[in-house]
């Protein structure tokens, strides 16, 4: 049997056009072209030959970075879009949001300690009108033996 393979994800599939190129690729050497030959023409009639074609080089090679550069299906220029957002637009200093760590353990210390002189004077006072109730007739000295 033969066996056909298909994508799943067709979000991935790109429509090739001419030479398996896409049509952003072709407009992007076409721009390339369209900017290093003229500089090369210019230059050859200036400086040598074998400079001109370096410069001529040198000027396409950002169109054919902008045509072929793709990762995480971003291209270049979303790309270098990002890094300048997050290096020169955003601001390179946060306000921190949370406390020191020393602080919060500090309030939390306070905190347990608030608690624990409430839940003693709770105590202290619950005490207080068990004997009042003793010495008042209300309780026998057994009972409240049972309780302690």
């Amino acid at each position: 049997m033969f066996y056909i393979p298909i994508q799943k994800d067709f979000s991935k599939v790109k429509n090739k056009i001419v030479f398996g190129l896409t049509k952003r690729q072709i407009i992007f050497f076409l721009l390339g072209a369209a900017v290093g030959i003229p500089t090369y023409i210019l230059l050859k009639k200036v400086v040598s030959v074998d400079i001109a074609g370096v410069a001529m080089i040198t000027v396409m090679l950002p169109f054919f970075a902008f045509a072929l550069y793709e990762k995480d299906g971003e291209f270049l220029e979303e790309t270098v879009k990002h890094i300048i957002t997050e290096r020169y637009i955003r601001p390179q200093i946060r306000p921190v949001a949370n406390e020191p760590l020393l602080y919060s353990c500090m309030q939390v210390s306070d905190y347990i300690k608030e608690q624990e002189r409430l839940n003693k004077e709770a105590q202290e006072k619950s005490l207080i009108t068990r004997i009042k109730k003793i010495r008042g007739g209300g309780e026998s000295l057994d009972e409240h033996k049972g309780r302690v």
